[in-house]
């Protein structure tokens, strides 16, 4: 007994296929965007002003909108900005100074602060008192 062996073809290569891609790193001040973020988080007088209604506040802080303080990021000073590093200076931010973060229209469901499911157009931040 000879067993019978079938070869098979080569598989098709893909073809190269040229993709555009920063070639440098990008260069951000961080701690620059940090201060900037946290300033137009103090200037909506952020726990001085009432909760936004669509979302209560866990306690009597204020709270402000994730576009607003993308607004005041200027682009002369941080060209190279993204709405993820606003994000994710957003969330070093929150957990530094105690700030919770919600979705656009959603709700407090019960004390221990479950949320329902709601659309999120935006970010809702809230300042503890």
């Amino acid at each position: 007994g000879g067993r019978d062996v079938e070869m098979i073809n080569k598989p098709k290569l893909a073809q190269k296929i040229s993709i555009d891609y920063a070639r440098t790193a990008k260069k951000i001040d961080i701690k620059g965007l940090k201060h900037t973020l946290f300033t137009s988080l103090e200037s909506a007088q952020m726990g001085n002003m009432p909760a936004d209604s669509s979302c209560p506040a866990p306690s009597k802080g204020g709270s402000v909108r994730f576009s607003e303080c993308m607004e005041q990021v200027d682009d002369a000073s941080f060209p190279d900005v993204s709405v993820s590093y606003c994000f994710i200076c957003l969330l070093h931010l929150a957990n530094e100074e105690s700030l919770s973060i919600f979705g656009d229209n959603q709700t407090r469901t019960d004390d221990e602060g479950s949320l329902c499911a709601g659309e999120l157009s935006d970010l809702l931040i809230v300042g503890d008192p």
